[in-house]
């Protein structure tokens, strides 16, 4: 069951057999890892959260009262700020009107369409 094409072929069953072979070794890796990993003791010191040495009890009960909020703004802060000089060129670009977005698309999908068909298959 080959089927050939001008750019070579390609074996169904050779390629079913490549899938069963790496599942089966993704397979083997993760259940070795399985056993390779420390006991996990549920209710110990090792398996509590780190809360910045804040105590567990205190920090559920702020949860419980929503008093404790961690907005989107300060969890990616690191990451915004080593990214600032681009998210501020961004933004100058970015209209948020649906329709040039769309536009800028198949502009792109166009360009990519001709490249394919002027070079493609070399």
């Amino acid at each position: 069951m080959t089927f050939v094409t001008e750019f070579g072929y390609w074996n169904a069953f050779a390629f079913a057999f490549a899938i069963l072979v790496s599942l089966l070794i993704s397979g083997a890796l993760g259940e070795w890892a399985k056993r390779m990993a420390p006991e996990y003791r549920k209710g110990r010191e090792e398996g509590k959260m780190f809360l910045s040495g804040e105590d567990e009890s205190a920090v559920r009960e702020l949860q419980a009262t929503k008093e404790l909020q961690v907005s989107c703004h300060n969890l990616f802060w690191g990451f915004r700020e080593a990214l600032r000089s681009y998210y501020t060129e961004a933004k100058k670009e970015h209209s948020g009107v649906l329709s040039q977005y769309t536009f800028w698309l198949i502009v792109v999908l166009a360009v990519v369409f001709l490249i394919v068909v002027i070079w493609g298959g070399a």
